[in-house]
């Protein structure tokens, strides 16, 4: 899965596979397989690390309130786009405390979503 890490797909790792001569390629259905089981791990250890992110910045606020209730802090926005220039189909949005410059949000929109396509 270190190829999709770096934005290649199954062809890439065909390729690689048999010029390093390293057995059978793999079939899209193993891969595709794969690949859910790691993106479904992915997510649940990037909500986590959010949780904990946003955890500490309302720690670190200096007001004495209770979890869940909101304070007032700073964010910063990163955006980035699936492909160069303004054609992008989707990107993603990151909101990073000012505090402790970690990730507290994201956020992934698509125009291939019908939802997306309604604004």
């Amino acid at each position: 899965m270190a190829f999709r890490s770096i934005g290649k797909g199954l062809s890439a790792a065909e390729k690689f596979l048999c010029i390093m001569n390293l057995g059978q390629p793999l079939s899209n259905k193993t891969w595709k397989n794969h690949e859910s089981a790691i993106t479904l791990v992915a997510k649940a250890i990037a909500e986590e690390n959010m949780g904990d992110a946003g955890k500490e910045v309302h720690f670190n606020s200096n007001v004495s309130s209770n979890e869940g209730e909101v304070v007032s802090g700073g964010v910063s926005f990163d955006c980035s786009w699936n492909t160069r220039g303004w054609q992008g189909k989707g990107g993603v949005v990151a909101a990073i405390s000012k505090r402790t410059g970690k990730i507290i949000d994201v956020i992934h929109k698509s125009l291939s979503y019908p939802q997306c396509k309604k604004i």
